[in-house]
């Protein structure tokens, strides 16, 4: 196993040569082989917004350590996932990672919040995207394969799998996935998909079965186990790290930022914790070992970290309710671009597409308006959120508002709470055990953090925003 160490290498970076030019040229001077570790440092968030507050100014340069696998793509906007020299091919060759680098990995989720109007930009704080997310799946996954002794054909099937498996996203992910739950399901879409051009024609090239490859989508089988864990160990890596970038942010970037946006970014302190005293984390993706049990951890302790982590995540952003407040606002107009454009359509479309159909139904001339727009619908009609526990209170709140003046706009239940995936196993002595009977004191940590979110959020704003919609 070698080491290369990106992020000492960036800092030496020339600052008229590109990112991608400098790691590209380590990258073919040092071969990368999978099982290789690297230590890669990203252009950091606060450099990018200072560039906006100040610009025609160049602050020095500041990167933030991330660890993970790493190769140089060609025509890929996200370089670090590795590969093998057997499966390089089938990383640039997978049809659909195309468009997946114009789907944001968070969609909707968090971004018009987040952003605010006056750095006129919704995709500042989250970047990264469907396609990053899939390339680091995959990576994990052949990762995971080979360093467990694997087979080089049941490897090419969970890595095409992970490469695969996000090619049925619409534009607008979940939230556009809201207004018609059945036909935009993301496994009935990915059925259609891998069986006709162009995902077809690649799966029969590389002898591949489409209904195998489906199978491991939908995470059946031992190696559906693999895909559903190399899942949630990239979306987790990738979001934490730009959230914990979000709150480090300095105060003079946010001080002219709304009241709720500050909440936001106060939000991120547990995750940032965890990012910032565990920072190579993710290199626990060695000490995974797929048995004929299914998939088992050797560092317990690294696992936890991880659990712990996916699960404030949850509770701090994916579950948050302020993060879904633009699912709100773009929910009608989600539903009005469906039932125009299709489902075929959706399945072309990237999100800058889908902003600009709202703005059309809106009035406006650009997508890029949106995010202003409705920073200003949240003032304009003071929309706020309460969290209540029974659909009792919920309905005594209804009651309480209608006194103040006030209607109900939204409602999402969240009560049903999230996996905890304390169920994962821990490699042992004597075998595997479940890491809640490994660990049961960080394992109930983690359930109480669950039991956070189980709420049911109630949108409610001025009585005329129903008129509006």
């Amino acid at each position: 196993m070698k080491t290369h160490d990106l992020g000492e290498l960036l800092a030496r970076k020339p600052r008229d040569v590109s990112i991608s030019d400098f790691l590209g040229e380590h990258a073919r001077q040092h071969p990368i082989r999978c099982g290789d570790i690297h230590f890669v440092k990203a252009l950091s968030l606060e450099e990018e917004t200072q560039r906006l507050l100040h610009p025609g100014q160049h602050p020095p340069a500041a990167y933030t350590v991330f660890s993970g696998p790493f190769v140089n793509m060609p025509h890929s906007t996200f370089n670090h996932a590795c590969c093998s020299e057997d499966h390089e091919t089938v990383y640039a060759k997978a049809p659909g990672l195309a468009r997946l680098q114009r789907i944001k990995q968070l969609s909707i989720l968090a971004n018009p919040m987040l952003a605010p109007a006056e750095q006129c930009h919704h995709d500042l704080i989250f970047p990264h995207t469907r396609e990053g997310h899939s390339l680091l799946a995959a990576a994990y996954a052949e990762t995971m394969m080979v360093i467990s002794g694997k087979s080089r054909n049941e490897t090419k099937k969970v890595v095409v799998a992970a490469l695969l498996h996000d090619v049925a996203t619409v534009a607008g992910g979940d939230a556009m996935k809201m207004v018609a739950p059945e036909e935009l399901d993301e496994e009935m879409l990915a059925e259609r998909l891998l069986k006709r051009d162009p995902i077809l024609p690649f799966l029969r090239e590389e002898k591949l079965d489409p209904d195998e490859i489906l199978a491991i989508i939908r995470n059946e089988g031992l190696l559906g186990k693999v895909l559903d864990l190399v899942d949630r160990l990239s979306y987790t890596a990738l979001d934490s790290f730009h959230f914990s970038e979000l709150y480090h942010l300095e105060d003079e970037a946010t001080a002219d930022w709304p009241q709720h946006i500050k909440y936001y970014q106060e939000k991120g302190r547990a995750a940032t914790q965890i990012v910032d005293t565990t920072p190579n984390l993710f290199d626990f993706i060695f000490d995974f070992r797929v048995t004929d049990d299914g998939v088992c951890c050797r560092d317990a302790e690294a696992l936890g970290k991880f659990l712990e982590l996916r699960a404030v995540m949850h509770r701090d952003l994916y579950l948050d309710a302020y993060a879904h407040i633009a699912e709100v606002f773009l929910a009608p107009y989600c539903d009005a671009v469906y039932r125009k454009q299709g489902v075929e359509r959706l399945l072309e479309m990237d999100n800058r597409e889908l902003y600009d159909e709202v703005a059309k139904l809106v009035g406006h001339d650009s997508g890029a308006s949106i995010t202003p727009w409705m920073e200003q619908l949240l003032q304009q009609y003071d929309v706020h959120i309460d969290e209540l526990d029974t659909e009792e209170n919920v309905a005594d709140f209804k009651e309480t508002l209608t006194r103040m003046g006030r209607v109900p706009i939204h409602e999402l239940d969240f009560r049903r709470g999230f996996n905890s995936n304390t169920n994962l196993l821990v490699c042992t002595n004597e075998g595997t055990t479940p890491f809640y009977v490994e660990q049961p004191a960080i394992a109930q940590r983690i359930e109480q953090i669950v039991d956070q979110v189980k709420t049911i959020r109630v949108y409610h704003a001025r009585p005329y925003f129903k008129s509006f919609l």
